[in-house]
């Protein structure tokens, strides 16, 4: 099986040098011991015939289950407050 890529890989996130990471509160450690202790969220996009949608998910990692999600054809604030 062979794949060919039609165009370059896209790279939405502009790293600015002039700012440091966000610190890493939880120090990697993903398996808290009771539950609504620990969220985590994501952002990935998606390539359609109408352009690109974004989906936003919020999840519990105690219960490994989604508590929240949100879909939209842009990456405003509003959109990742409404998951």
């Amino acid at each position: 099986m062979r794949c060919s890529q039609e165009e370059g890989p896209y790279h939405l996130t502009l790293t600015d040098r002039a700012y440091s990471p966000a610190p890493d509160l939880v120090k990697r450690n993903f398996t808290p011991g009771v539950p609504v202790r620990l969220w985590l969220a994501d952002i990935t996009y998606v390539r359609t015939w109408e352009g690109w949608l974004y989906l936003v998910f919020v999840l519990d990692t105690y219960s490994r289950k989604v508590v929240g999600w949100s879909m939209a054809n842009n990456l405003r604030t509003e959109f990742v407050l409404d998951a």
